[in-house]
């Protein structure tokens, strides 16, 4: 994702779910500091102060969602892909990580497309 902002064919990029040691620790490392960070509600009533101050200092926006833990079960993941894979072997597959993104007409706030882009990884087989 930083290849793609230095290329500016993204604009920003932003994480979520991180409390204040590590996003401190990913803007150490990172080569193109995240925008924005999103909180879930589920975790917390009211965003940790530690984490308002280091976001603040260093132009973080902090927003919030209420998306659940685990976006994507394993059932409803080999459910799909069973639905659209033709042959045996889906129950072999899981999801190792969900990339949601959202593409945002500049300087307008318009949603003009939004998805997820999943990662999987077949077990080995055992013979």
């Amino acid at each position: 994702m930083e290849a793609l902002v230095q290329e500016k064919k993204v604009s920003s990029i932003g994480v979520s779910d991180l409390d204040h040691q590590l996003l401190e620790a990913l803007c150490l490392k990172a080569q193109v500091q995240p925008s924005s960070c999103q909180v879930n509600l589920a975790s917390c009533c009211v965003i940790p102060p530690d984490l308002t101050t280091f976001a603040s200092e260093n132009n973080i926006q902090l927003l919030t969602h209420n998306d659940p833990t685990d976006i994507l079960p394993l059932g409803p993941f080999q459910d799909a892909l069973g639905a659209s894979v033709r042959g045996p072997g889906t129950a072999q597959w899981a999801p190792r990580w969900i990339l949601r993104y959202s593409a945002i007409i500049k300087n307008r706030g318009i949603i003009k497309s939004k998805g997820y882009v999943v990662k999987a990884e077949r077990a080995a087989a055992h013979y």
